[in-house]
């Protein structure tokens, strides 16, 4: 019996009358003992870096003391949550186990809160800090654009001289690590009121530039007024007129007033009593320019005058065409010309004609006519229509007399055509005999009726076998 641990060897000497025999064998025995078992561990966070020290043992359970294990001898394991935590380390052999238990201390991570009172308002505006953390040992505060800019006390009271948003930070600490909050002060001032503009013609394009405003209030000098930030106004007259821009936010209100300067050239433009008429056509032409202009320049071409200098001038149009008119108004910042094409349209009474088509008892007509706007058509088989296309059905042969009279504002015109319906053939024939003997000779005799015009016969079995 071996009753110690290790490594034996074993040595047997036989002896007798003769002499004696050694056999040796080195390292025959081993024994082994129950395995020991001790382990350590560094925390970083909640994160645990174990190392399980153990002189014999081959297998290894490790229990985090969460329901967590793990079968590694030296594991790394994450916690969810900080705490105390029983940690115990199991080795075995095959001579047993041990088991070494040891408590883990884990810091709970820190949760950086805190509260500003109040977060906006007007400079200089002063803000507590109240501090709202939890699990913390330490605090670090960062105040940019505030005095003081930095603290690490727990409660703060900070001043802010200058308008702006800034973003205050609360980094608070334990061994577990770091945890931040954030929130943003808001700064304002009475708004610094300014604008630029730009002038085109009559539109005036305002930029503000103003610093610090909530709302704004544009009075335009002309009795309107806007609330929007960059306005575009239109003038309706020229003149001098003064801007007034008022920016409001929570700490007051700011006035800006510039003076805007309208001179426009005159836009040109027109009406007429009529545009569309039967020749000879008399038309009242209205100007209806901007009031700004001083003059102006007729064109009339195919017109009676062809120009004219009046304001509303009178003209007589007595061809069938379409007409431009051109006018041209002036003042002393310039000129401005409208143009209407094709504007004036002089009408006459419309053509009459039309093509035709015929398809055994049925015609079809077609009208070719200009200018027309309603259509009369007369057949003297008693058919009639208004259609621009008129389709018919003759009840015999015969010549017919087809009329189309067509229409328009400014009068009538009639076309008047024949027709001839062709009757269609109907093919007969009559034979002296139809029975007989060999060699038998018949006279086959056309009794067709409608003036047919060509005949084809076939005889089979006859001599000849067409005809």
């Amino acid at each position: 019996m071996y009753q110690s641990a290790g490594i034996f060897s074993v040595t047997l000497t036989a002896t007798n009358s003769v002499g004696a025999a050694v056999a040796s064998s080195t390292d025959l025995i081993t024994v082994a003992t129950i395995p020991s078992s001790n382990f350590s561990y560094i925390t970083n966070g909640l994160t645990v870096n174990f190392s399980g020290q153990s002189n014999t043992g081959t297998s290894f359970l490790w229990n985090f003391g969460n329901g967590a294990t793990s079968t590694l001898q030296n594991p790394t394991y994450t916690y969810p949550t900080g705490g105390n935590y029983t940690v115990t380390f199991t080795a075995t052999n095959a001579c047993g186990s041990t088991v070494n238990t040891k408590t883990v201390e884990l810091a709970l991570p820190p949760t950086a809160a805190f509260t500003a009172a109040p977060s906006s308002g007007c400079g200089p505006l002063t803000v507590e800090f109240t501090n709202s953390s939890s699990n913390a040992t330490g605090y670090v505060w960062s105040f940019p654009g505030g005095t003081p800019s930095t603290s690490t006390a727990n409660n703060v009271t900070v001043v802010y001289a200058n308008s702006g948003t800034y973003t205050a930070t609360l980094t608070a600490t334990n061994a577990a690590g770091p945890s931040t909050a954030t929130q943003n002060i808001t700064v304002q001032t009475v708004p610094g009121t300014t604008f630029s503009s730009g002038v085109n013609g009559a539109v005036v394009v305002f930029t503000n530039a103003t610093s610090n405003g909530n709302s704004y209030f544009w009075n335009f000098g002309d009795g309107t007024n806007s609330t929007e930030t960059n306005p575009t106004h239109t003038y309706l007259n020229d003149g001098t007129y003064q801007v007034v821009l008022s920016a409001l936010n929570g700490c007051g209100t700011s006035t800006f007033v510039q003076t805007v300067t309208i001179v426009t050239p005159p836009t040109a433009n027109f009406s007429a009593n009529a545009t569309t008429g039967c020749a000879p056509l008399t038309v009242q032409f209205n100007n209806a320019s901007s009031s700004n202009a001083t003059s102006f320049a007729w064109q009339f071409p195919g017109g009676n005058p062809s120009s004219s200098n009046m304001a509303n001038p009178v003209v007589v149009y007595a061809n069938a065409g379409q007409y431009n008119v051109v006018l041209t108004v002036s003042n002393a910042a310039g000129s401005n010309t409208a143009t209407q094409t094709s504007y004036i349209t002089v009408n006459t009474a419309p053509t009459a004609a039309f093509t035709q088509a015929v398809n055994g008892y049925q015609a079809n007509f077609n009208s070719t006519s200009s200018g027309a706007t309603a259509y009369t058509w007369a057949v003297s088989n008693g058919a009639t229509g208004n259609q621009q296309n008129f389709t018919t059905t003759f009840a015999a042969a015969g010549t017919y007399t087809v009329t189309l009279t067509t229409g328009n504002a400014c009068g009538t015109t009639t076309a008047v055509q024949t027709v001839n319906i062709i009757e269609s053939p109907t093919a007969a024939f009559s034979a002296n005999t139809t029975t007989g003997c060999n060699s038998l000779t018949v006279q086959f005799t056309n009794t067709s009726a409608g003036n047919p015009t060509s005949f084809s016969w076939q005889f089979p079995g006859g001599n000849p076998a067409t005809s």
